[in-house]
């Protein structure tokens, strides 16, 4: 198992499993969280023992409740584009 800030992984046979760990916030989505998945990601795209990947919320409300929107709504138009554009990035690592 291995923990960063807002995730936590652990690997079961060829399965990785990614958990996203904020249940404080029903595990809202900010940007250092969507930089942990992008790399978590990438990494299970990279190892050729990884044949699945299971992405699920730590806690027993949620899988997500979204954006954060406590930081959302305090970002300028120019960070709020550079948010979308990193999400997009993450969902398009997910969709490969």
């Amino acid at each position: 198992m291995q923990n960063t800030r807002y995730t936590i992984t652990e690997q079961r046979g060829n399965t990785r499993i990614i958990k996203i760990n904020r249940p404080e916030v029903h595990n809202a989505i900010n940007f250092d969280l969507v930089t942990e998945l992008k790399r978590q990601i990438s990494l299970c795209e990279t190892n050729d023992k990884i044949f699945a990947v299971i992405l699920t919320g730590e806690g027993l409300n949620s899988f997500s409740a979204g954006g954060d929107l406590s930081k959302v709504i305090k970002m300028s138009p120019n960070e709020a584009m550079q948010y979308a554009n990193h999400v997009h990035e993450l969902l398009n690592l997910i969709d490969a």
